[in-house]
């Protein structure tokens, strides 16, 4: 379909942010979309949770996810919220102002991609005079926690991310779509080598 594009580098994490950024400005060149949608290598999207979210979301001024982090160091420490790099969600309009911010403003040291994005949007509310919460709030994005036999994932309606081996994926689906929004208040789940999925107290996961 001609829908994936190639960078010449060589990968490490330092770059994270970087491709972040090209790849936002290459997209409003190159298609018309209404929702930019950022997810890593080890997610699953949930695409009937995404599609149906989406179809009740705001078109414009949209950024989203599980957005509760703040960057806990550098200069810009604790001034803003970002959402977790699993997976997020930008508007097109919010894209576009991103790709108009000078180099002066993008070129700062974040290397964690997912707070960079959150920096960019910061900088966007910021020199647009954009009002309203941002990044939203998304009460259909209820992050929890499951722990299997082959390590942690991080799940929320619309991403399943930390799916290290495809032997997880099933059990982690079974999981979340049939008890992890619904009977389990902590959010904290155990999936054992049976694949049973059993809800316990976040006071007893290392995270």
């Amino acid at each position: 379909y001609d829908d994936i594009h190639f960078i010449n580098l060589v990968e490490n994490r330092h770059i994270l942010s970087s491709k972040l950024l090209w790849a936002m400005r290459k997209s409003v060149q190159l298609f018309e979309y209404n929702y930019f949608v950022k997810v890593d290598h080890d997610t699953i999207i949930d695409l009937p949770n995404l599609v149906t979210g989406l179809a009740h979301s705001p078109r414009h001024n949209l950024y989203t996810g599980s957005c509760f982090k703040r960057l806990q160091s550098g200069d810009f420490k604790h001034t803003f919220r970002y959402c977790l790099g699993g997976g997020y969600i930008l508007s097109r309009d919010l894209v576009e102002k991103i790709a108009q911010l000078k180099s002066e403003v993008t070129s700062v040291a974040i290397y964690a991609e997912d707070g960079y994005a959150g920096y960019l949007v910061s900088e966007v509310v910021k020199q647009f005079q954009i009002k309203g919460e941002i990044p939203m709030s998304n009460p259909g994005v209820l992050q929890l926690t499951l722990k299997t036999q082959y390590g942690l994932v991080l799940c929320d309606k619309y991403f399943y991310h930390w799916l290290k081996r495809l032997s997880m994926m099933q059990a982690t689906f079974d999981c979340v779509r049939n008890r992890g929004f619904v009977d389990c208040p902590t959010r904290h789940f155990m999936i054992n080598k049976e694949s049973d999925c059993t809800c316990f107290d976040k006071d007893h996961i290392n995270i």
